[in-house]
Parts: C-alpha cells; sequence; structure tokens
C-alpha cells in the first residue's frame, strides 16, 4: 500500500464502515440500515464484523472489514463463504460487502454477488465501489443471532428504570393469556 494512503486500523474501519450503513444514501437508501451489531460474537457460526438490518424491510447487511490482503484471501476459504446452496447453509446478510483500504481488493477479485466499499484515500469517507446484489441469506443463523441479542437484553438490560427481565416475563404472560 503507497505511504499517501490514510491507515485505519481494523476497529476504525469498522466503525467507519457502520455510519455508511447508518447514513448512506446510495441507490435510493437501498443498504441504510436503523440496526446494526458491530463484532458481536454469538454462538453462530459466522463472527461479521458489521450486521444491520434495512430500514422499512427483512433484508440484512452484512460487512466484512480487511486490512490485509492476506485476511482477505483467508476470508474466501471460510466454510460459510464456500457454500451458498440453497440449503440455508451460507453465510448471513442478503447484501454483502468487503469493506478495505483504497484499492486494496480489487473489484474482480470479489465474487459476483458481493459489493465492495473503499475507506478513500484521506480516511474521510467510505466509497461504494461495487453494488451488492441481493443473494439468499442463512436464516437460521440470522435467528440465532437475534436470539443471541434478545438473551443479552433479557440478562442485563433495564427499561424506565425496570428489570428487562421482569418486564419480558410480564409481556409473555399477557401473551400466554390471551
Amino acid at each position: 500500500m503507497d505511504n499517501d494512503y490514510y491507515y485505519y486500523s481494523h476497529s476504525e474501519l469498522i466503525k467507519r464502515a457502520e455510519n455508511w450503513l447508518y447514513s448512506n444514501s446510495h441507490h435510493r437508501n437501498r443498504y441504510k440500515s436503523n440496526i446494526v451489531f458491530r463484532e458481536l460474537v454469538t454462538w453462530c457460526r459466522e463472527t461479521p464484523d458489521l450486521l444491520g438490518w434495512v430500514r422499512g424491510c427483512v433484508s440484512t447487511v452484512l460487512i466484512e472489514v480487511k486490512i490485509s490482503r492476506a485476511d482477505f484471501l483467508a476470508d474466501k476459504k471460510k466454510f460459510h463463504r464456500k457454500i451458498t446452496s440453497d440449503k440455508a447453509i451460507g453465510g448471513m446478510g442478503n447484501f454483502r460487502f468487503y469493506c478495505c483500504p483504497y484499492e486494496m481488493i480489487r473489484e474482480s477479485e470479489v465474487s459476483p454477488s458481493w459489493g465492495l466499499l473503499y475507506l478513500s484515500k484521506t480516511g474521510k469517507s467510505i466509497k461504494l465501489v461495487k453494488p451488492a446484489e441481493y443473494q439468499k441469506s442463512n436464516i437460521k443463523e440470522e435467528y440465532k443471532f437475534l436470539l443471541s441479542v434478545v438473551r443479552r437484553f433479557k440478562a442485563t438490560a433495564t427499561i424506565n428504570g425496570a428489570d428487562f427481565r421482569d418486564y419480558l416475563d410480564y409481556k409473555d404472560r399477557r401473551i400466554i393469556i390471551k
């Protein structure tokens, strides 16, 4: 990589890509997400750098951040990247992107349905280089991911000062009674 490029660490580039997901206006907000999870470790097979739910629909956007060529090449060998059959074995995300420093990954190296995002040379913005195409995602893995999130909230969160576990138990009882 040329010395004129601005360098971000993996976590800093993830935060930049997260901001892009929240605020992008490309393709009529096709990828704009109102819920985004960053580097959330769950009991799923895959731990995405970013996984967002697109505003107003049930589509998901996955972004894998790569700051080295070796990391990019290793990612292609992952189990959930190799298998993309209709048997729901593939990865998460209806729209999938790689995000990297400027020109580290060439557009021709990215799978046909994957998109590509570059951090600009100055490090000020994320640029859409190649749009991602809609593809089937592993819905089971996405459900497991969300269940893991709900389980964490149930264990730790509060709503209006009340323990979230009590709130969920109340809601569960109310639903059962109906």
